[in-house]
């Protein structure tokens, strides 16, 4: 299983060299070619060809990743492991992006983009 940013995808190939992806909602295959750099956001350990780790993109100027080993699976800054749900919640509570920063031993460009992030509004479909 991968993603794509946007669909949850399935190796139906079997194969961790050639895969070959299809939409898991309704089996459309998707043209590996076109998928394949945003496929990249996926570690994967290759002894046992399964995704360990998710990069979010969402996080434009933060490294967050989603893995297991962490937090219980919950979003967290890659080098410092704290959650996004902290960071976020000391920023609902009034704190400065700052102070949250200092608080919790990360850079304040990284609580500037996971603020960023969760902030953005959606555009409507």
């Amino acid at each position: 299983m991968a993603t794509d940013g946007v669909s949850l995808l399935i190796d139906m190939a079997g194969s961790f060299e050639n895969p070959s992806w299809e939409r898991a909602r309704d089996g459309q295959q998707v043209i590996s070619e076109v998928i394949q750099r945003y496929l990249k956001f996926v570690h994967w350990d290759p002894q046992h060809a399964h995704a360990t780790r998710l990069r979010l993109k969402t996080y434009q100027g933060a490294d967050v990743i989603i893995d297991p080993r962490f937090a219980f699976g919950q979003p967290v800054l890659e080098r410092e492991k704290v959650r996004v749900g902290d960071i976020l919640d000391a920023f609902w509570a009034g704190e400065s992006y700052r102070t949250i920063a200092s608080e919790f031993g990360v850079k304040p460009g990284e609580v500037e983009a996971v603020i960023r992030a969760a902030t953005r509004r959606q555009r409507a479909a």
